[in-house]
């Protein structure tokens, strides 16, 4: 070949080199455009337009239907038919309100004639929770900060919710006699008879471990004498009873919905997971006691349902049956009532999920199906207040109210309002299951719930969130949760330490005396006991 003709090939050669260069570069450059695009894909929801069109044709109506729900019921049985119909269950549910002292602001306040909840979303923040970042107030932000979806790196625990005609933690829920009686009454009975009584078990040292988690500590903490006087029924243990008799005394029953849902809620999140079974000696020295994680579990719900623990809140606290509703609209027109406005419902989520990783526990009292849940996850998508439209895009879903004539929310509006964005978000929340002798715990065993709701966010000229309208009066009524670093403690707590006992060691005899005053002056285990034995748990 000459040179002239190696001179061509060579040129023809070095343009295919940069031709298939440019492919690949390009090729490349698609590639991560794609990566890039499928990174930020926006969530759009499929059903959205036809609930809008839903709301639009009969927004009453629309408006008193329940949000739609999917994943695991509570094991709770909930209301009566009877309560649901007669929407007795509003005020029936502030019932078991935890009491509280002066410090920080508590459950307590939220009932009727008492202290108005906190109005700010950012007032509900406690900063020494956000170790990853700063609370983030502002709704272009949290999507440029691509917070449209976040779950927390664990759901919370699930465990029943011990209920009060089951005896509380009185209940032995391993027990195939115990279970058949099917009232309080009946449980009752089969607890206090010779034959079933914590005294004869604990001397013959048999069926220890059908035993209730209250009965275990009872035989922890004592040998059923002090002082020469005989508890053959235990110390905590008719503490239980005596809560579910008072009702049963007074009308006959105890309802099926009554529990520690309100202890559980807080400790599935602030209290660690007891994730194996501690075995451990009997304060007599005979015998060896299996605490089951559930044990430990509602040990731990009741420590977190009966002691002073400062909570910090959000939200109105209504119990009002039958809340007058707007004849056009069907909103709610009382605003305590209306509950947790849109913007604080939406800003607190996203910070206390998403850039906190903290759960927090919302209570929809007029969702009955929803009561003291613990938060896990959401995610959210935009929506066209204007047109029903599903959309990608904050922009896309931003509403001028200048030019939004038929705003069925018009008159409710904020005088500070400039445009509106609608959101779709679903929440994923914990939800009870039953005790278990399960040897082991993990988020496998959790059990979760998912509902979704509709609204729309008031921005101001800045861009500011300053409100909004639910599109389901359905939707979280009082949002809270413990203070940061809170402990749920007895009196007792203050005499002892928590590192003096491994869990698993016979407790030091002070200790011991000092947990039997404290169960029978006030009904409650020592914190540093339930710790001890969750850190045992864990090693």
């Amino acid at each position: 070949m000459s040179r002239q003709s190696q001179a061509k090939v060579a040129a023809r050669f070095n343009r295919w080199s940069i031709f298939i260069s440019m492919t690949a570069l390009a090729a490349a450059f698609a590639s991560v455009a794609d990566a890039a695009s499928a990174k930020t894909a926006r969530p759009v929801s499929p059903f959205i337009e036809q609930k809008w069109q839903d709301f639009q044709k009969d927004p009453v109506q629309f408006m008193n239907t329940l949000p739609p729900k999917k994943g695991s019921s509570p094991a709770a049985p909930g209301f009566s038919p009877a309560d649901i119909k007669g929407r007795s269950f509003v005020t029936k549910k502030s019932q078991g309100r935890t009491p509280c002292d002066e410090s920080g602001v508590c459950m307590q306040d939220i009932l009727e004639g008492r202290a108005a909840a906190r109005e700010s979303a950012q007032d509900f923040f406690d900063l020494r929770e956000f170790t990853a970042g700063t609370p983030i107030y502002r709704l272009d932000e949290m999507d440029a900060a691509n917070l449209l979806q976040s779950n927390l790196p664990e759901t919370p625990w699930s465990d029943t919710y011990w209920p009060l005609y089951m005896g509380g933690l009185g209940a032995r829920y391993a027990d195939g006699h115990f279970l058949t009686k099917g009232n309080w009454k009946g449980y009752y009975d089969f607890i206090t008879s010779e034959d079933s009584s914590l005294k004869r078990i604990a001397d013959n040292g048999d069926e220890l471990d059908t035993l209730s988690p209250s009965e275990k500590y009872d035989l922890l903490i004592g040998d059923l004498t002090a002082n020469g006087s005989v508890y053959e029924n235990g110390y905590l243990t008719p503490f239980m009873w005596n809560e579910g008799k008072a009702y049963w005394d007074d009308k006959g029953e105890v309802e099926g919905w009554m529990g520690l849902c309100h202890g559980w809620a807080p400790a599935a999140y602030m209290a660690p997971r007891p994730t194996k079974t501690v075995e451990t000696v009997s304060a007599d020295g005979r015998s060896t006691l299996k605490f089951y994680p559930s044990d430990i579990k509602g040990l731990t719900t009741y420590l977190w349902a009966k002691a002073r623990t400062p909570s910090r809140f959000i939200g109105g606290r209504c119990n009002d049956k039958d809340a007058k509703v707007d004849e056009e609209s069907g909103r709610i027109l009382d605003e305590k009532c209306f509950d947790t406005n849109p913007a604080n419902w939406h800003t607190i989520i996203v910070n206390q999920i998403g850039v906190a990783k903290k759960s927090f526990v919302m209570d929809a009292t007029y969702d009955y199906q929803v009561w003291n849940q613990p938060v896990y996850s959401y995610s959210y998508s935009y929506f066209n207040p204007k047109t029903g439209k599903a959309v990608s895009s904050l922009e896309e879903a931003k509403v001028e109210l200048s030019d939004f004539r038929k705003d069925k929310f018009k008159k409710f509006r904020s005088r500070h309002a400039v445009a509106v964005v609608g959101i779709e978000m679903e929440v994923t929340y914990v939800v009870e299951t039953r005790a278990s002798h399960a040897d082991y715990d993990s988020a496998d065993r959790d059990a979760v719930s998912t509902v979704t709701y509709m609204y729309d966010i008031e921005l101001d000229e800045d861009g500011n969130m300053i409100g909004g309208e639910w599109y389901h009066n359905a939707h979280p009524d009082f949002l809270w949760s413990p203070a940061a670093g809170a402990r749920a403690e007895s009196y007792g707590d203050s005499r002892v330490t928590a590192t003096d006992w491994d869990g698993t060691s016979p407790l030091p005899a002070f200790w011991k005396d000092i947990a039997i005053q404290t169960a029978l002056r006030t009904g409650l285990p020592l914190a540093s006991i339930v710790e001890g034995l969750t850190a045992a748990a864990n090693r």
